[in-house]
């Protein structure tokens, strides 16, 4: 599976229809290769202007699973500091709004 298509899963996810299978493919490939799956949206958080939408997949993909596996959490947890450091040592406009994102994603995932 390309790792692009983790937003296009996430995106079926909130569809009724086939969230289920949707839902399945992501916990699999959480599974199976964790750092695979969510490396597009970690490589394009910092490049990107879309941070929004890279975001709130992350946050859907988290409330929409039943379970996130240990593996997963901790990388995203890993991942996200990691983020909130890079915008802390080179702040610019948006750096509070960006950090204020990635602190909503890291308190879902202590809560999970």
């Amino acid at each position: 599976m390309a790792c692009s298509s983790n937003l296009t899963l996430v995106k079926f996810s909130l569809m009724t229809e086939i969230s289920t299978i949707a839902e399945y493919c992501i916990f699999q490939c959480l599974v199976e290769d964790t750092n695979l799956f969510l490396r597009f949206i970690f490589e394009r958080l910092t490049r990107t202007t879309h941070k929004g939408e890279l975001i709130f997949a992350l946050r859907k993909m988290i409330q929409r699973l039943p379970e996130l596996p240990k593996q997963s959490a901790h990388v995203i947890f890993n991942n996200l500091v990691g983020y909130i450091m890079f915008h802390v040592r080179t702040p610019n406009f948006n750096a509070p709004e960006a950090i204020a994102s990635a602190l909503s994603v890291l308190h879902l995932i202590m809560w999970d």
